[in-house]
């Protein structure tokens, strides 16, 4: 057997805490930039928290409860032998990697069971999605078997069946990269770079250097300033209207706006709420507040500082490169730096 069995239930305290020792079969995805549920920061600030949490969602609870009949369609329609999953194991050759299979075969092979709706189909038009068969990948490695199976229920009446065949290079890749990744980031408690505009923001040393920019950044800020004098103009504007309707339905009495009884604009009170009063009890319970009260680090702000020498000289001279119509996101696109900011860019399109 090229495993031993961490914990036989899945879903449990305990299954929860053994994850911790081990990557997980659905985190090398993450791990290797192919999931959108986490990244290679997030995985590891997860196996450093000692914080247990079962984050479960109610999509992922549905697909929980959903895997018997799915495996029973596999058993009827494929003819496969499918048995119960043998929990969370650990493999014995790369002892980093872990997996609970869904289930296995009377073989030991891996047989994992999916759903998705009508807003997912469109992920599997290609097959199965890379994520997914990366976690297959990891399951066979864990359990030493050349085989996989993945099944996958759309919309509560469409099944599809994908056996996954043995790819030594994928492989290699997985154990190479995931090795690297527990080695030198977990066990060194090294943070691995951040891949999200979010996570840089948890990771910013505040040095208080200065980076001096050149003529493209002075543009950028230039370019910038004009389009952030655009939204406040628009919000001007909105703030505007929004007083001329507020003054026009309280002087009806009125709090709905309807043309025809469809509701256009609305202006009512919401519900009352309640809010603690730390000013009096900082007041009545003074030694209380200072047992209890945590320091916490302030999030970095990001903000355009308005030079006015240089809004003196570029309103009758803008700066060099300036054109009518050109954007800051065009002139930040032509750094090579910005990897990030360019992922981003690009999925938002």
């Amino acid at each position: 057997m090229s495993y031993r069995v961490l914990t036989a239930t899945a879903n449990t305290p305990e299954w929860l805490t053994a994850r911790k020792s081990i990557i997980g079969a659905s985190e090398v995805a993450c791990i290797l930039g192919l999931s959108k549920w986490s990244t290679p920061l997030g995985i590891y600030n997860d196996k450093l928290n000692p914080n247990i949490t079962d984050d479960m969602t109610e999509r992922q609870e549905w697909g929980h409860y959903l895997e018997e009949p799915i495996a029973q369609w596999i058993r009827d329609k494929k003819n496969l032998v499918v048995l119960p999953s043998p929990g969370l194991i650990q493999s014995i050759d790369y002892p980093w990697l872990g997996a609970t299979p869904d289930r296995v075969t009377d073989l030991g092979e891996p047989v994992e069971l999916k759903t998705s709706d009508s807003f997912m189909k469109d992920d599997w038009i290609d097959g199965p999605p890379d994520n997914y068969l990366v976690q297959v990948f990891v399951q066979m490695i864990c359990l030493g078997a050349r085989r996989g199976y993945l099944g996958v229920l759309h919309g509560g009446n469409q099944f599809e069946f994908f056996p996954i065949e043995w790819d030594q290079e994928v492989v290699d890749q997985i154990i190479s990269i995931t090795k690297d990744f527990w080695q030198n980031n977990v066990m060194a408690k090294t943070p691995p770079e951040p891949t999200t505009s979010d996570e840089l923001a948890l990771v910013h040393r505040d040095s208080g250097e200065a980076l001096e920019g050149g003529e493209r950044l002075l543009l950028a800020w230039y370019l910038d300033g004009q389009e952030r004098g655009t939204y406040k103009e628009a919000d001007a504007r909105i703030e505007a209207v929004k007083s001329a309707y507020k003054e026009l339905l309280n002087t009806t009495n009125t709090s709905v706006l309807t043309y025809k009884g469809k509701p256009l604009y609305t202006w009512k009170r919401p519900k009352p709420s309640t809010s603690f009063d730390m000013a009096l009890f900082k007041q009545e319970h003074p030694a209380l507040v200072a047992m209890y009260t945590r320091e916490h680090p302030a999030a970095p702000r990001f903000l355009r500082k308005d030079t006015k020498a240089l809004n003196e000289e570029f309103a009758t001279d803008p700066p060099e490169g300036w054109e009518a119509g050109l954007t800051v996101t065009e002139v930040l696109a032509k750094y090579d730096e910005l990897t990030i900011w360019k992922n981003e860019q690009k999925d938002a399109s």
